[in-house]
């Protein structure tokens, strides 16, 4: 069936073979890669770690060499960002049908009393700059692929938080960015959306402040928070990722992917907390 302007609607199973998530050694990034190369047997994923062995060891060694996996030690590094942003474009032949832009943290408990402007700028880097700056590398490959980006957001993007001002601001700012890519990538074939998780049971939580024990306590006791009853899982919010990249007419959506959370969370509260 034609669509307006005569022109036919795009395929939408379009191949999805080259693909680059940032982060993804374990977590939501780990599980978005596997999700892609599971998805067709002839993806090749370029990931990003601080540690080579370390995420080898996190995949089986028959998807090794369908990944390419570039290396850096400093993601709050704009230069290094770029760096290794173009690695992953090299390393796919300058082919990239999706970019996911999973590369996220933060520090817990850093209220606004706490929070210097060093304290700011690493959470933008890491959220926000890291995002813009993969983006601007992809975009020239997703333009000729008319491909998509999926950027990995946070409930705490669309709510206030107690304890958590940077990283608030941080995955805001990055909704923003999803909007704006949109707009301006829309008329070269670009879709670019955002999956906003709510809590899900990662490295997240522990690598934020919370200790390992603190992290399994409060997932255990997080789940009520949820309408669904229960924290999430990355492999969860990968399918919604993977999803989402599939549609074709669909640009500039935070796409929820929370439990239910953000129909009863409370601007009152901390980030004990969302991812």
């Amino acid at each position: 069936m034609a669509a307006a302007g005569g022109e036919s609607p795009p395929d939408a199973e379009r191949p999805m073979r080259k693909v680059v998530v940032t982060a993804a050694s374990a977590g939501i990034g780990l599980a978005t890669a596997k999700a892609f190369l599971a998805a067709d047997p002839g993806c090749v994923v370029a990931v990003t770690t601080r540690d080579r062995a370390r995420l080898l060891g996190a995949y089986s060694e028959d998807l090794h060499a369908r990944l390419r996996v570039v290396v850096s030690d400093d993601f709050a590094d704009p230069t290094k960002l770029e760096e290794a942003a173009r690695a992953c474009v090299d390393a796919l032949d300058g082919e990239v049908d999706v970019l996911v832009n999973n590369l996220g943290a933060a520090t817990l408990g850093c209220s606004l009393d706490k929070t210097s402007a060093a304290d700011l700028m690493w959470h933008v880097n890491i959220n926000v700059t890291s995002a813009l700056i993969f983006t601007q590398a992809c975009t020239e490959a997703l333009c000729r692929s008319s491909g998509a980006i999926v950027n990995l957001s946070s409930i705490a993007g669309a709510r206030g938080l107690v304890g958590v001002t940077p990283y608030c601001v941080a995955k805001g700012a990055l909704d923003q960015l999803t909007r704006c890519a949109a707009l301006e990538l829309a008329p070269r074939g670009v879709r670019v959306n955002a999956v906003a998780p709510g809590t899900v049971a990662t490295t997240f939580h522990e690598r934020g402040g919370l200790g390992k024990a603190g992290a399994a306590k409060y997932y255990k006791g997080g789940g009520s928070a949820h309408p669904l009853g229960r924290v999430g899982t990355p492999e969860e919010v990968a399918r919604a990722i993977v999803g989402v990249a599939r549609q074709t007419w669909t640009t500039g959506s935070i796409h929820y992917v929370d439990g239910g959370r953000m129909l009863t969370m409370s601007t009152a509260e901390g980030l004990g907390g969302p991812r």
